[in-house]
């Protein structure tokens, strides 16, 4: 007796889709090893990264999660906070304490990347700047080209994988 012919189609129709599928992740497996998907960069105020690198921009070639974090920002903040003071202590307090609740929303934010930078540099070990993490598992230090950065994590991969 043989199976009914729409059987005999959804088996082949599984045995393409399983195919298919190894094919993706094969694929998809092949194209991480090229291009890490996260990119951390910690630098300090005096780091100058190369030119290629748009501090502002969120993704490289619209493919890599950028996120860069200036450590020392929140020191040059409350370097801001302290300034002018007067003797008087509780004089003093009161104008920090004013300043900080006129404080912009960019030094908010600078300040709030600083911390979760240095939370991650000591999370990920990082002792010296600049450093720049790919894909949460590759560390290189003093490079300030992310390009360079990007070739250097090829090789890596390249070398794990021989």
């Amino acid at each position: 007796m043989t199976p009914p012919r729409n059987l005999h189609f959804f088996g082949m129709f599984r045995s393409l889709a399983a195919v298919v599928g190894l094919f993706v992740f094969v694929t998809a497996d092949a194209r991480s090893a090229e291009t890490p998907t996260r990119l951390e960069v910690f630098v300090t105020a005096d780091t100058r990264m190369s030119e290629e690198a748009d501090i502002e921009s969120p993704t490289i070639d619209g493919r890599i999660d950028v996120q860069f974090y200036e450590i020392d920002a929140i020191r040059h903040v409350e370097s801001e906070l302290s300034k002018d003071l007067v003797p008087d202590p509780e004089q003093s307090r009161r104008i920090v304490l004013r300043r900080i609740q006129q404080l912009p929303d960019t030094d908010r934010a600078r300040m709030q990347s600083a911390a979760t930078g240095l939370a991650k540099s000591l999370y990920y070990g990082i002792d010296r700047y600049p450093a720049i993490v790919l894909d949460r598992e590759f560390v290189i230090y003093g490079v300030t080209d992310i390009r360079e950065a990007l070739h250097r994590y090829q090789q890596w991969r390249e070398g794990r994988r021989q």
